[in-house]
């Protein structure tokens, strides 16, 4: 018996750490440590041969950051001087009781949908509990269709970390031992337990934390390289950094998908309310309690990155503004109770969020240099520039070989720039001891409009005073000024940082700007595809789908907006399409843009693989892109259709796919039943690994396909 093979986006694997051959990481610790010794000999001769004659109070602060950026170098050398051999998965010696929790708040359907039906069907036998902090009736009525337990709370204090530490005790008293963490919108993998039980055979461990990867790779903190690979702002922390702290024990829960032992958490007190980053505070407080943790790097789930700039400000504020907040209520530096290498390791993670000062400082310094004349340093261009240049390169060479690839330089640059707007106000919690509400992270549809976000007013500031500095050091330097150039090269020198800092802002500007990342008008993100679903009886093309709708290429004329369609989508496992009553939303012609480089795929061609995939359960796509049709065909338009009345369980089966959780379920049930479905436990349930290997409640897969065939017929 032949599978159909139809949505299945792609999900390429970010830059990771991997096992290194000893050659390799002696020429990396060479690498580094030349680098460090390089920066120690520039900050000790800098002093002394470059402020003689420099103006004090820029001379002293330019050198201030540069002791910052040496700090915070020694640090990041700290940090990935030791990158551990990869941990490989076992099967657990003992079962363990787990329960699979959900923390959510406001997040819509189309969000939480696919992470609870992904979290019924994990492999390893759990418990599913949807802990709903926004106690919405269709919540409740979504986990009791899809077999999870449903709680919430009347007392809504301290978000999160209240709501985790309110289904504590009923956890303990249903004898749980491990609690699977995760947030409303990452998506588990089927084998995510299967993957981490066995670290939990050492009864130290209290805590396995798995990367945060991301389904949504167009969001605002992707962006594609020249190489064809793609930069991720959060891949040097997920991939490389957390994987060399299993070295000195001191990998930190993310927040989510992670597996947590209930008697560790609950011996020191819960997950930790006095921060807004409640994931890293009780992490440093299960170190000092002894215990170990592990990160074991395995993409097991996949969430939503920040798609917009509010939502990357909102988190990168939130985060600075805890570390700020654990930095003044932990002595991370003296406390015994850590170790030397945990207490470097956590104080260097939380002073790299002032590195926003050094950025913005090397941003204003020679644009002030430039209205003023007034010099940071003062040397000949024979004795500086050599120095200045041999520290450069080899530090830039050291940070990108530890950083194994993940962090681009240019691209570096410009996020660093991006975090100064949201990074900078939040430090100033480190002298505030008000308390600070949690702000959730904004998540699916934001407005009925798409709306770009405004360019923050520090970076407009930093764009035109650079411009406006450019312009008057050529009024100056051609001598139309009142102000004359004491060491024109030193004022030219700071000239060419300038110009090269003010195209950075702008690209950082610009991203902010962009309609790429402007306001989501959908609720659900919407996967890139190729392949066929059927529209009102006729196989036509899909462009891309999402939990509330799609888009497919149609002929010119034969639908209007408005109209009601039935949409077929053919789905792995399934003998027959799922069935979604849909409306058309939009009517788009298509423009050369729509299909530049690609083929169209006709409507009889669409048909044929329509046919083949009814009498043989199999599928080929047509092509991801449409071109032009040929001379005598149809024109296509590209049309929109938003599903309505959509039933529970035909989107969670959707979603499986979409998702790519590894499990694809077959539940013999009548559309529109809504009746009470446990997903994980029901005994006509397959539950498969792709590409092979599968599960069954004892009889096989023949009969399990007859069996549900037969509810169709």
């Amino acid at each position: 018996m032949r599978t159909p093979t139809p949505l299945w986006p792609e999900f390429p694997e970010s830059v990771t750490a991997r096992n290194e051959p000893v050659w390799k990481r002696r020429v990396i610790r060479t690498v580094a440590g030349t680098g460090l010794l390089a920066s120690l000999i520039y900050v000790i001769w800098r002093p002394i041969v470059t402020m003689a004659h420099a103006n004090p109070w820029l001379g002293a602060l330019l050198y201030a950051v540069e002791l910052l950026g040496l700090m915070n170098f020694f640090f990041y050398v700290h940090d990935l001087w030791q990158l551990d051999d990869q941990l490989p998965w076992h099967p657990p010696a003992q079962d363990y009781k787990v329960a699979v929790i959900i923390p959510t708040y406001n997040e819509p359907r189309e969000v939480l949908l696919p992470t609870v039906a992904a979290a019924v069907t994990i492999r390893y036998p759990h418990e599913t509990w949807v802990l709903d902090d926004g106690s919405r009736e269709w919540v409740a009525e979504m986990a009791e269709m899809l077999g999870a337990h449903y709680h919430t709370r009347p007392d809504h204090s301290h978000a999160k970390a209240g709501n985790i530490n309110a289904v504590l005790p009923v956890l303990q008293k249903h004898g749980i031992e491990l609690i699977a963490v995760f947030d409303a919108d990452h998506v588990p993998k089927s084998t995510f337990l299967d993957h981490l039980m066995g670290h939990f055979d050492d009864p130290k461990v209290a805590l396995v934390q798995t990367p945060q990867d991301f389904y949504n790779l167009n969001s605002f903190e992707h962006a594609r390289l020249r190489h064809g690979g793609r930069y991720g702002d959060q891949n040097l922390f997920y991939r490389i950094q957390e994987t060399a702290r299993n070295g000195n024990n001191s990998a930190f829960w993310c927040g989510t998908s992670a597996v947590i032992r209930l008697g560790a958490l609950i011996s020191v007190g819960g997950v930790a309310t006095d921060t807004v980053t409640e994931d890293m505070h009780t992490t440093i407080k299960i170190h000092k309690a002894g215990w170990k943790t592990i990160y074991h790097n395995e993409v097991l789930a996949r969430g939503l990155a920040a798609a917009n700039w509010e939502q990357f400000s909102t988190q990168r504020m939130r985060w600075a503004q805890g570390g700020m907040q654990i930095l003044r209520k932990e002595n991370l530096l003296t406390d015994r109770r850590l170790t030397v290498e945990q207490r470097v390791s956590y104080f260097g993670g939380i002073m790299s969020w002032f590195q926003s000062w050094y950025t913005l400082t090397f941003l204003t310094i020679p644009i002030i240099t430039v209205f003023t004349g007034a010099l940071p340093m003062s040397a000949s261009f024979e004795v500086f520039f050599p120095m200045w240049l041999g520290n450069q390169v080899v530090q830039q060479l050291a940070q990108r070989t530890l950083s194994r690839g993940a962090a681009p330089t240019w691209h570096a640059i410009v996020f660093s720039i991006l975090r100064i707007p949201a990074v900078l106000p939040a430090t100033f919690t480190l002298f505030s001891r008000k308390p600070l509400g949690f702000k959730v992270t904004p998540k699916g549809k934001l407005g009925d409009t798409r709306e770009r976000a405004r360019t923050p007013n520090i970076l407009r500031a930093l764009i035109i005073a650079s411009g406006m500095s450019l312009i008057w050091f050529a009024v100056t330097a051609t001598g139309h000024s009142f102000l004359h150039y004491h060491h024109i090269s030193g004022v030219c020198w700071a000239a060419g940082w300038t110009t090269f800092d003010m195209t950075a802002i702008v690209a950082a500007a610009r991203r902010i700007r962009s309609d790429d990342f402007s306001s989501d008008r959908r609720g659900s993100f919407r996967f890139d595809l190729g392949g066929t679903v059927v529209v009102n009886g006729q196989a036509v093309p899909l462009k891309d789908m999402s939990l509330a709708g799609g888009r497919v290429l149609l002929p010119s004329g034969s639908v209007t907006v408005g109209q009601s369609v039935t949409l077929e989508v053919p789905v792995v496992d399934l003998p027959i399409p799922l069935q979604f009553t849909s409306v058309v939303r939009s009517v788009r012609t298509i423009t050369p843009e729509d299909h530049v480089g690609g083929h169209f795929a006709p409507p009889e061609t669409c048909q044929r693989q329509h046919r083949r995939y009814r009498r043989h359960r199999t599928f080929t796509a047509p092509g991801r892109h449409f071109g032009t049709p040929a001379q005598g065909r149809p024109a296509m338009v590209q049309v929109g259709v938003e599903f309505i009345d959509s039933d529970t369980v035909e989107v969670a089966l959707l979603a499986m796919n979409l998702f790519r959780t590894g499990a694809s379920i077959l539940v013999p049930y009548r559309s529109r039943a809504h009746r009470p479905l446990d997903l994980s436990r029901q005994p006509d349930i397959m539950v498969q690994d792709q590409p092979g290997g599968s599960r069954t409640s004892g009889r096989t897969i023949e009969a399990e396909l007859d069996a549900l065939m037969g509810l169709y017929r």
